[in-house]
């Protein structure tokens, strides 16, 4: 298995299959591999595995039939990559997954990386692909001023967040609005 980025919905595929049949290694960046501990701790003690192998960004490493892959920079939450795989035998011969990506840099995170190999075939996702957002420094600068606002005035502020990155994004913009 090959994890693209740390969400609960392949954490929680990879619990529940950590009890069925599969036996096989998974693959995730140093940071999905901190942050998928983090994540579960609430639910179930998890116990290590050797199965879960961190991987560096950029070097090569190999799936069950030394089929080679290595994995950018998505840019997309701490953590996320891309994934390139080549693909011995086929004509396609390179396939790159985007999984979620952001070519747009933030407060803790760089944009996604642009891979110098060409693949033949893109497999790509897409959250907000057709829609135009407000520029991210009006948006900070809105949601910022709000939360100074309640606080000023001696008010609490509650700020459901259900996304793992958004959270990140949220933390980082009012620890920056305070200095």
């Amino acid at each position: 298995m090959i994890f693209k980025k740390a969400s609960y919905d392949p954490f929680n595929y990879l619990l529940t299959s950590s009890f069925s049949l599969f036996k096989g290694r998974t693959f995730m960046t140093h940071a999905t591999k901190a942050i998928y501990r983090w994540l579960l701790s609430d639910y179930v003690k998890v116990r290590y595995t050797k199965a879960l192998v961190s991987i560096k960004l950029h070097f090569q490493f190999f799936l069950v039939y030394k089929e080679p892959f290595w994995c950018y920079h998505a840019g997309h939450v701490l953590g996320a990559a891309m994934f390139m795989i080549e693909i011995a035998g086929v004509k396609v011969g390179v396939l790159l997954y985007t999984g979620d990506f952001s070519r747009q840099e933030d407060r803790h995170l760089m944009a996604a990386e642009i891979p110098s190999v060409k693949p033949d075939i893109l497999i790509t996702e897409s959250t907000y692909g057709t829609h135009i957002h407000e520029k991210r420094e009006e948006r900070e600068a809105r949601f910022c001023n709000t939360v100074h606002d309640i606080v000023n005035r001696e008010g609490r502020c509650l700020i459901p967040v259900f996304a793992l990155g958004r959270a990140q994004e949220l933390l980082q913009n009012l620890d920056f609005s305070l200095v």
